[in-house]
């Protein structure tokens, strides 16, 4: 309980760290080619998180690995959390997340609040501290798609002699 709004926001990051701190947060978020969003919640992605130890909460014992996987609807949506039991740990513990890339995409950047990410962004690792909240947005762009076109000349029996160079392709699209 707080008596007014000038210990509002002290209670308010009590209670945030209480429930978010020692946990790592990862957004999905897919861009086109020209990096605009497609998708700022991408649901279906799935991000392993690793610690040297076992030291991933889980509903049963704490485990060393833990893959997880982006919900497509509801209020997680596009989001996985990882709670990090940072018992004896005053210095953090380090989280390597890894993400299987799905085809059709490559992975374009990674960045954090609460911590500071190292390493591609498909497989990056960050330190989570008591008393901190960290949270990820990584970022895929779509591919790009490749149009090829190639004449084929048949000229069969009737004697003619065309090359296949003497003809002019073109296509129009985005």
């Amino acid at each position: 309980y707080t008596a007014g709004f000038d210990t509002l926001a002290t209670r308010l990051r009590e209670i945030a760290v209480q429930n978010c701190g020692g946990s790592v947060t990862v957004v999905k978020q897919e861009v086109d080619p020209a990096g605009n969003v497609i998708d700022a919640l991408a649901g279906n992605w799935t991000f392993t998180a690793t610690t040297p130890g076992n030291w991933i909460k889980t509903s049963g014992a704490n485990a060393g690995s833990l893959a997880l996987t982006t919900p497509a609807t509801g209020a997680g949506e596009g989001a996985v959390n990882f709670g990090i039991d940072l018992t004896g740990a005053s210095g953090g513990r380090p989280v390597t997340i890894a993400e299987t890339v799905r085809p059709g995409f490559t992975p374009d950047s990674v960045t954090c609040t609460g911590g500071t990410p190292s390493g591609p962004p498909e497989n990056f690792t960050v330190t989570v501290v008591p008393n901190a909240i960290v949270s990820c947005v990584v970022t895929n762009k779509q591919a790009s798609g490749k149009l090829t076109l190639k004449k084929v000349v048949n000229n069969g029996t009737t004697g003619a002699t065309t090359a296949n160079t003497a003809w002019t392709l073109t296509a129009t699209g985005p």
